[in-house]
C-alpha cells in the first residue's frame, strides 16, 4: 500500500485482519487517517495496540457488528437498507 501511494499511505481502512496484519493497517494510513475495525480476534483476546503510530493523529474505531444488531437493530436495518439501495 505504501509503495502504491509513494509513501503517503491511505485516508481510510476498514479492518478485519488480526495480529501483525492490524499493525501493518494502521501504518499505511496516511497523517489523518482512519481506521474502522470491524475483526473481534484481536479485541477479545485484549491485545495490546502499538501506540506510536498515533503520533500521525490517526483516528481508531471498532464496531463489534454483531452486538450491533443485538444493541441496535433498528440502526442495522436502516444501514443495511441504505448499503442496498446503492447496489
Amino acid at each position: 500500500v505504501m509503495a502504491a501511494t509513494n509513501g503517503i499511505g491511505v485516508d481510510a481502512v476498514l479492518n478485519s485482519l488480526a495480529g501483525e496484519h492490524l499493525d501493518l493497517c494502521l501504518e499505511a494510513l496516511k497523517p489523518g487517517g482512519v481506521h474502522c475495525e470491524i475483526g473481534k480476534v484481536d479485541i477479545y483476546a485484549d491485545r495490546p495496540m502499538k501506540m506510536a503510530v498515533f503520533r500521525k493523529n490517526i483516528s481508531f474505531c471498532a464496531v463489534d457488528i454483531d452486538r450491533l444488531m443485538t444493541d441496535e437493530p433498528r440502526l442495522v436495518r436502516k444501514l443495511t437498507d441504505e448499503c442496498l439501495e446503492l447496489l
